[in-house]
């Protein structure tokens, strides 16, 4: 099924739903709900075509907005690593893109992931975050995150400690190696 056609089932059902309630439904009530139940079902579609990605990628069993990949690198720095983000999506998906987030297990040495503190999220600096479109999906997004352990972005690094692995990765690659290979030891000195 396209995700055109699935949009407009969804919308349609949506619609009949508003319909029936008669007058105890809201016009502007039904149009949030519509609009929630759109976005829901986009993503929905958006997890049904993820073909070709090595990451593992699930829908959140409490949450229909949270979106949980686990990504484990197989060559580079980061190889056999294991490093957990979730995608948190409001009810203007794909209109507003979703807050990633990187969830650990442990902090990270990397210029767009921070790693600072001892904390359970950190923030991720995701180009395409900053240029979004509505054709982007979830398939996008997770090529993305892979892409930042295969091709780490200096240019642009988040503050803080990831200003510094950016710093090192440009001057002092094996010495950034060695930083990032520690840190998921959990040896943060």
């Amino acid at each position: 099924m396209s995700l055109a056609r699935l949009v407009r089932e969804c919308n349609a059902q949506n619609l009949q739903e508003s319909v029936q309630g008669g007058a105890h439904t809201n016009t502007g009530t039904a149009f949030i709900r519509a609009a929630m139940s759109f976005s829901l079902c986009r993503i929905r579609a958006d997890l049904d075509c993820l073909n070709g990605i090595s990451s593992k990628v699930t829908a959140s069993p409490s949450d229909p907005f949270v979106v949980r990949v686990i990504v484990q690198p197989t060559r580079g720095i980061w190889e056999g690593g294991t490093f957990h983000f979730t995608l948190n999506f409001s009810d203007d998906y794909p209109y507003e893109g979703p807050k990633v987030r990187y969830t650990g297990p442990y902090r990270i040495f990397h210029p767009n992931i921070e790693g600072e503190r001892d904390r359970k999220d950190w923030g991720v600096c995701l180009g395409l975050q900053l240029e979004w479109r509505p054709s982007y999906t979830i398939k996008d997004l997770v090529i993305y995150i892979e892409l930042l352990f295969s091709h780490p972005v200096c240019e642009d690094p988040l503050p803080g400690v990831s200003k510094a692995a950016a710093q090192m990765l440009k001057d002092h690659p094996s010495e950034f190696r060695e930083t990032a290979r520690r840190w998921m030891r959990g040896e943060y000195c």
